[in-house]
């Protein structure tokens, strides 16, 4: 039987012996060119230039340039700010920012020595210390993206009141809002319980999980990213060449993956439930209220239904559709868990 459905001993995924390396998709973001118009910012070639930065810095966490760039993905793409265009400089802007933000300012100061940018940028736009317009600069913010401004407005704009300011620029409104906001956490939080990046580090995942599952994620059968505070969101990735053979190699007939499939998705529903409330407390317990959504990703989709006998691009196509109606049979958008496959 496929390694996918128990045997008689209930093991799942038993005699897969061989582990996966996978990484973040390549992808871009469109930037604004000097020269006008956009170009594409390769988010890999990004990915690196931060990896070799904290290395550089003595900061041994893979996870932490993906999870960087995954922010700014997120903060380009789908924030109040989407509209907006961004040069290349300004992308490192935020980048610096994000670092110093979250406790990183040698690797922030790396950064900057390694891009040759300038130690400051004006800024000259200002804006009017009204409630709908300081909320509008806190949420441009990426250190803001998924806290709840509104706890904070009204205390900001005292302390402007207070500096005498008839207008401010909108970097002095993010300094005096983020100061403000760690003044509120450090009278909420006991310094005892002072947290770091991360909500949940890829390393503690296992100790969350039941045996079963845990050992599915120690066989590299899936991969879950760390989850920061930032980007308060569960990902998921798990090949589907996993579920195409039997224990002894051969290929299972098309019969066989689809009960092998759903038989995944039903595990992989548990273990993204049971993370999803995990996050949820300690996004709650750090004033982090975004709803933590999660994705899955589904990869080498295309392969896996190719190698199935007999299987034309048409059948193919029509393989993978059915594969993507038993994964929304588990995954169903209002429950904040997306799925995709690659």
């Amino acid at each position: 039987m496929s390694n996918l459905i128990p045997g008689e001993k209930g093991h799942f995924f038993s005699g897969i012996l061989f582990m996966v390396m996978i990484k973040l998709r390549a992808d871009t973001i469109l930037i604004r060119a000097d020269a006008g118009g956009e170009l594409p910012l390769d988010l890999e070639q990004l990915r690196d230039e931060l990896w070799q930065t904290c290395v550089q810095t003595g900061v041994d966490d893979s996870e932490l340039a993906d999870d960087i760039v995954a922010v700014i993905r997120n903060f380009v793409n789908e924030g109040p700010q989407a509209h907006q265009s961004y040069s290349r400089c300004e992308i490192d802007e935020l980048i610096v920012q994000i670092l110093v933000d979250s406790g990183f300012p040698n690797v922030a100061a790396e950064y900057r020595r390694r891009r040759q940018m300038d130690d400051f940028i004006v800024v000259p736009d200002h804006v009017r210390p009204e409630p709908a317009s300081i909320r509008l600069v806190l949420q441009r913010d990426p250190f803001f993206v998924s806290k709840p401004v509104d706890r904070i407005v009204d205390a900001l704009i005292m302390r402007i009141a207070s500096l005498r300011l008839a207008d401010i620029s909108p970097r002095l409104v993010t300094e005096l809002g983020k100061a403000i906001w760690h003044e509120q956490e450090a009278a909420r939080i006991p310094s005892s319980q002072a947290v770091g990046y991360w909500l949940i580090h890829r390393d503690e995942i296992p100790a969350l999980l039941s045996g079963a599952d845990a050992q599915l994620l120690a066989t590299g059968a899936i991969h879950i990213r760390s989850v920061s505070s930032l980007l308060p969101r569960l990902q998921l990735q798990t090949n589907l060449g996993y579920i195409i053979t039997d224990t002894d190699g051969s290929l299972i007939p098309e019969l066989a993956l689809f009960p092998a499939f759903d038989t995944l998705c039903s595990r992989l529903n548990g273990i993204v439930r049971r993370l999803i409330s995990e996050v949820q407390v300690r996004a709650d317990r750090r004033s982090v209220i975004d709803i933590v959504r999660a994705r899955l990703i589904f990869s080498q989709t295309y392969e896996s239904a190719c190698n199935q006998p007999h299987s034309s691009g048409t059948a193919a196509a029509r393989l993978r559709q059915d594969l993507d109606s038993i994964a929304a049979h588990h995954f169903a958008a209002f429950d904040n868990i997306e799925f995709e496959f690659e």
